[in-house]
This record gives C-alpha cells, structure tokens and sequence, in this order.
C-alpha cells in the first residue's frame, strides 16, 4: 500500500479510508478493469461451455480475452517480479478451480483429449495466451512483429487455432502403441547358400 500511495502521490491512510485494505482495493480495480474490457473488446463465451464454437477454439478464445485486459497482464508480471502475495488469492484460486473443473468435465464428454492432466492443460492455456503479450520483447525478437501489432494478434490466433485443431481434438490422445514407437528396420535374410559361397571367397 506505501507503495502505491506513492506512485498516486497521495497519503496511505486514504487509500486505507477509502478501500479498507489491499484487497478491497485489488477487487475494486479489477471490477473497473474487467468491466472496461467487456465493454471495449466483447467475446463470446468459452467455447467449453458453448457448443456453437469447437472446443480446439480455446486457445485462440483465451487469447483475445487477454488481449482485451492487458492491464491485468501487466499487474501479473508486476506481482510476480516483485514475489509479493497475491491479493485476495483465495478468490483467484477459486477462479482457477473453476476454469480446472470446466476442463475436467469437457474431457468426461469427450469434448477434449482424456489423458491430459486439466491442471495442466489450463495453465498451458494462460501460458499460450498471456506469454507473448506480457513479455513483448521476446515476442519481437521471435517473429519481428510488435505483441501490439495487429498482424501479429492474426498471425498468433491462426496460430493456437491449429495447435488447437492439433492437440484439443478428442482423438488427439488416442495414439497407437505401434504409432508412439518406432520401428526397428527389418535385417535382410540371408540363405545359407549365399552365406557359404561368401565365406568360400574370403578363403
């Protein structure tokens, strides 16, 4: 709270006065970011929950959700240089919980790939969408193109829409035994005839 009293260039016990304590202050500033998002960038539903979209969709859904709330990027990568405690970290772990169970109950339907942890899968989703636009200079270095830059927002989503179509289909973790290992080329037989009139030429 020093902190952000002193970027605001005001004295901490208003902040206190006003927001009671950091995580009220959190809770009200993400109410105002979230609401500015939806009215600036409107996005149609997770397309888990939402049959009209395919499920290899979510990817591509996750990052244009992103791309609508950078200023909540910006404050991750905030929280996480700093190594401070997250504010009001039970509610955004019951956030995550909740985006984990969507996950889970998808693959029960067979909507997604089964033998994916939905852990995992969930975190692999927020990396996907939030790495190239919170670290902007990796992403230029990469691909030449700002994470701001229109082209690289196309060329990223047709991007996750592949590797979606790729890795979310059902069949995707359906991989045969004889697919996931490779084959040992087969030894050409050799007749006991040829075999004795080579060893008849080394004499």
């Amino acid at each position: 709270m020093a902190h952000i009293a002193k970027r605001a260039a005001i004295n901490k016990e208003l902040i206190y006065h006003y927001f009671r304590g950091k995580e009220h202050l959190f809770e009200e500033v993400r109410s105002e970011q979230r609401a500015d998002a939806a009215a600036g960038n409107p996005l149609p539903p997770n397309p888990l929950l939402d049959r009209t979209q395919p499920p290899s969709e979510l990817f591509a859904w996750r990052f244009h959700r992103m791309l609508g709330d950078l200023e909540w990027i910006k404050l991750l990568t905030w929280e996480a240089a700093r190594g401070d405690l997250a504010p009001n970290e039970d509610a955004r772990r019951a956030t995550i919980k909740e985006a984990v169970a969507i996950i889970a109950d998808a693959q029960k339907n067979a909507l997604l790939p089964a033998g994916l942890d939905p852990r995992l899968l969930q975190l692999a989703v927020f990396a996907l969408a939030t790495y190239p636009l919170a670290f902007s200079q990796i992403t230029s270095m990469t691909t030449g193109m700002s994470a701001s830059d229109k082209r690289f927002h196309a060329s990223w989503t047709a991007f996750l829409r592949r590797l979606g179509a790729c890795l979310l289909a059902p069949s995707a973790a359906r991989v045969s035994v004889t697919e996931a290992t490779p084959t040992r080329p087969r030894k050409k037989s050799v007749s006991k005839g040829r075999f004795l009139r080579f060893r008849e030429k080394l004499k």
